[in-house]
């Protein structure tokens, strides 16, 4: 890792660059000045239960975020660009999906009442709940 820490970094910018832009831009908007990033292999190769830290690494958070192209602009271009395509739906509860092998955003329609849990099932839960102290005591 020493010898090839520009490279081990730009493979994970290739590979994880949604989720690297994603931390950096919550830096920014937090007020970070520094981002710390941590390099981990597993134990064994054949599981992913257990990881061994092997090193880590220390980025001013604007200087990161110009090395992977992220500008201001461009991460509230995003949020404009979504507000965008819901300004133009009626009211209601939409889902937003992009597809992962495209840049399309797509956008579906969704009963009002999608998403929420049928009061039944919580009673049901909490009383489960209850016979779970019960027997305690």
């Amino acid at each position: 890792l020493d010898k090839q820490r520009g490279a081990v970094l730009a493979k994970e910018l290739k590979t994880n660059h949604a989720k690297l832009s994603r931390w950096t831009a919550e830096a920014l908007l937090a007020g970070n000045s520094q981002i710390k990033l941590g390099y981990v292999t597993r134990v064994k190769q054949r599981t992913n239960e257990a990881h061994q830290i092997v090193g880590a690494a220390t980025f001013v958070t604007s200087d990161f975020a110009k090395q992977i192209a992220l500008t201001e602009a461009g991460m509230w271009g995003v949020v404009q660009k979504v507000l965008d395509v819901l300004d133009d739906q009626p009211s209601g509860k939409y889902l937003l999906y992009k597809d992962v092998e495209t840049r399309n955003l797509q956008v579906y329609a969704l009963p009002p009442d999608a998403f929420e849990e049928d009061d039944s099932s919580e009673e049901e839960e909490d009383d489960d709940d209850d016979d779970d102290d019960e027997a305690e005591e």
